[in-house]
């Protein structure tokens, strides 16, 4: 009975992660994604060198500024220092002070710099548990698209079954019917009509059995089905669910290396 039964479950292919992944309706998110993935990328690319530039900016006005300034009152203010030596005041307090903005400035610089990093991963991560959950949710879509076709499948499939098992029912009753119509060893017609009831009693019992038979088969295959399709739902969103702490937990330590990764399904 048990290796009926495998024989009878394999008659139906069972849908598997990897099958439903190879579906043109999954294939086309991930084309999507992808191109989400690289848009946001070049957005970031840009806004970091759109930084960069107006950073370097003003240390370039500030460092030009103070070169400037630096040779307008060069000379102007010379006096002799405790150990007698001559040097020149203006300039001395204005490097202080060129070297006290710039580590303010650089400093607030890091800090944006910092902010625009962070900014972008968070829109990164974010991007990658959208781009996670879309996936596992087309996968369960996917799976309800391809069980409801394979029940159907199989619906057409019994439905051929019963009415090529009535065909050749029909078939076999009027080749038996012929076939003792034809005989002539009979010595009379009451003996010949008590036979054809006596055929078509025999026949219509065997008729009733093979029906019952093919339709308890049916049933059968159905019941399978039924379970089949719900340890396939059972395990896909199992495997979500795993999927998606797997992912969480791989992302959250390259996020605090700083680094930045996509993942798939």
């Amino acid at each position: 009975m048990t290796n009926v039964a495998d024989k009878e479950e394999n008659l139906i292919e069972k849908i598997t992660r990897e099958s439903l992944k190879n579906l043109k309706g999954f294939q086309k998110l991930l084309k999507k994604q992808a191109k989400d993935k690289e848009n946001l990328k070049k957005k970031h690319n840009k806004d970091r060198a759109l930084m960069q530039k107006q950073h370097s900016g003003v240390i370039d006005k500030m460092t030009a500024n103070y070169d400037k300034t630096n040779q307008n009152t060069l000379g102007s203010n010379i006096v002799a220092n405790s150990n007698g030596k001559l040097m020149d005041k203006s300039k001395n307090e204005t490097e202080n002070t060129f070297k006290a903005k710039m580590k303010d400035i650089v400093q607030e610089q890091s800090r944006l710099w910092a902010n625009l990093i962070e900014k972008q991963q968070n829109e990164e991560k974010q991007l990658n548990n959208e781009h996670l959950d879309q996936q596992c949710n087309q996968l369960i879509q996917l799976l309800f698209e391809t069980q409801k076709q394979r029940k159907k499948d199989l619906e057409s499939r019994q439905k051929k079954e019963t009415e090529q098992l009535k065909a050749n029912q029909a078939r076999q009753s009027v080749e038996d019917s012929k076939r003792l119509l034809s005989d002539k060893n009979f010595r009379n017609k009451q003996d010949r009509d008590r036979r054809l009831r006596e055929l078509n009693s025999n026949n219509m019992k065997r008729f009733i059995d093979e029906r019952k038979r093919l339709a308890s088969k049916h049933k059968q295959d159905n019941e399978m089905l039924e379970n089949i399709t719900k340890e396939e739902e059972e395990f896909i969103r199992e495997e979500n669910r795993k999927l998606r702490l797997e992912k969480l937990e791989v992302y959250e330590k390259s996020f605090e290396k700083h680094t930045k990764k996509y993942f798939c399904i």
